[in-house]
């Protein structure tokens, strides 16, 4: 019985811990390569569902955000990035 309600109980958390573990990353990966393309040259909304395409394959599930909700978040790590000189962020 013990057995039975930790299967219940603790295993759908940790696969569910796990697969939040691969979004996080695949989310930070994506960010940090967008921003490093966006810093060298100009990036469109094409551009980056493109960039998303290859992560879903690679990671095998789809990609819950938008690609304009992946900008925004590049938009606000070069404003809060203190690096980056002003007329550049």
């Amino acid at each position: 019985m013990g057995t039975f309600y930790f299967a219940i109980v603790y295993i759908p958390d940790y696969v569910k811990d796990i697969s939040d573990g691969k979004l996080s990353a695949a989310r930070e990966c994506l960010a940090s390569d967008i921003q490093e393309i966006c810093f060298i040259t100009k990036l469109e909304l094409v551009d980056v569902e493109a960039l998303i395409k290859p992560r879903e394959i690679k990671l095998g599930f789809k990609y819950p955000y938008t690609a304009q909700d992946l900008l925004l978040e590049v938009q606000d790590r070069f404003v809060s990035n203190k690096f980056i000189p002003l007329d550049k962020r």
